[in-house]
């Protein structure tokens, strides 16, 4: 089972996330926002349990960073959501800098095209979807430029045990 939700562990003795936890790659994510000194930010996320586990964290670390008031607009689609018109609206008379996306494939695509073909500029971000081959192609260029978080370094220690247990054939 793939998650991105620290509850599907709970305190069971052989289970595990497999992947950058959404905290980690959230925390990374806030620094860059900061960094870029975006002063009016929306978050867009997907009405789904794994998109909520990454929009937690991120509002988690958004509040450390001391930005929340820089988010304008939070908005929720479903999750398979195709018709972005009243979102894109909000996000002209917002004004917004960034939007931080948090869609699946095929609404990700979607989105961007209807942001771009409503002339907004503002800067795509997210966390892990955008370099999904299929929907850079369906984007139509709008995912070009774009940014986001992917990934997680190894610690040494980590990287020493899984191949001392590829040696070990475990």
């Amino acid at each position: 089972i793939g998650a991105s939700d620290q509850k599907v562990i709970g305190k069971r003795k052989y289970v595990f996330i497999h992947w950058v936890i959404p905290n980690v790659e959230a925390k990374t994510l806030v620094d860059e926002l900061k960094r870029r000194d975006y002063k009016k930010i929306a978050i867009i996320t997907a009405q789904h349990e794994g998109a909520f586990a990454v929009l937690n964290a991120t509002l988690s670390e958004i509040k450390k960073a001391g930005i929340k008031n820089r988010i304008v607009l939070d908005e929720k689609p479903l999750p398979q959501e195709s018709d972005f018109r009243t979102i894109t609206t909000k996000l002209r008379e917002k004004k917004v800098e960034a939007i931080v996306i948090i869609l699946f494939p095929g609404p990700l695509s979607s989105f961007t095209k209807q942001v771009r073909q409503a002339g907004i500029n503002a800067d795509f971000a997210g966390i892990e979807l955008f370099e999904d081959e299929n929907e850079v192609k369906a984007s139509d260029g709008s995912l070009i430029g774009s940014w986001y978080v992917n990934a997680d370094e190894p610690i040494p220690n980590f990287i020493a045990m899984c191949l001392t247990n590829i040696w070990l054939g475990i």
